[in-house]
């Protein structure tokens, strides 16, 4: 079978007189009753090639478009969920709403009606160094203070933390003590500064 557009051409000449117009004449006629054919198609194998590689891509093509639109989703929640999280724990460390441990919970509706689904958590709690000895650090000198952004993507639970640490109360110990200057003014001309020699 052949699928085929066909371009049908009809060729009639024209005669003179005499015996070359009779030779002529009954070319013509001849040539008159063949049909000129040119055909140009496919074929139905190549037909059924093109379907089967349009079956085989098309799927493949769609798939790649949906994960590159979820990446992008994420990504952008992502993003968003991660200046959320800055700006809160500054703001958090900033007021010293930490040290009292109230309210460490809540959402960003008062940020814009675009960040109503995103909430976040904070947690304070003992910060460590690995290879440090509990027994080198002041107890509960730092702490660290954890934020925990949430949100609702693709139909599950997404979260992103970020992380500060923090004085949980005044360094302790004759270290820890500030250094008391006695004499404010420096430099040469005051005599407290030698020079090298």
């Amino acid at each position: 079978m052949r699928f085929a557009i066909c371009d049908l051409r009809f060729t009639i000449f024209a005669g003179g007189g005499g015996n070359a117009g009779r030779s002529v004449a009954s070319r013509a006629n001849h040539e008159s009753q063949i049909v000129n054919r040119k055909c140009s198609g496919f074929t139905l194998v190549e037909v059924l090639a093109a379907m089967v590689l349009l079956a085989i891509v098309l799927p493949v093509a769609m798939h790649a478009i949906s994960i590159a639109a979820r990446a992008a989703s994420i990504s952008k929640h992502r993003t968003i969920a991660a200046q959320l999280a800055s700006s809160k724990l500054q703001e958090i460390v900033a007021t010293g709403q930490w040290e009292t441990g109230s309210n460490l919970s809540g959402d960003f509706s008062l940020e814009g009606t675009e960040y109503q689904e995103y909430t976040w958590m904070a947690q304070l709690q003992p910060w460590t160094q690995r290879g440090v000895s509990q027994q080198d650090l002041q107890p509960q000198t730092l702490s660290e203070l954890d934020l925990k952004v949430m949100w609702k993507g693709r139909g599950r639970d997404e979260s992103l933390t970020v992380s500060t640490l923090v004085y949980s109360n005044s360094p302790q110990g004759p270290a820890a003590q500030p250094v008391t200057n006695t004499n404010p003014k420096r430099g040469p001309q005051m005599g407290n500064v030698t020079g090298g020699s």
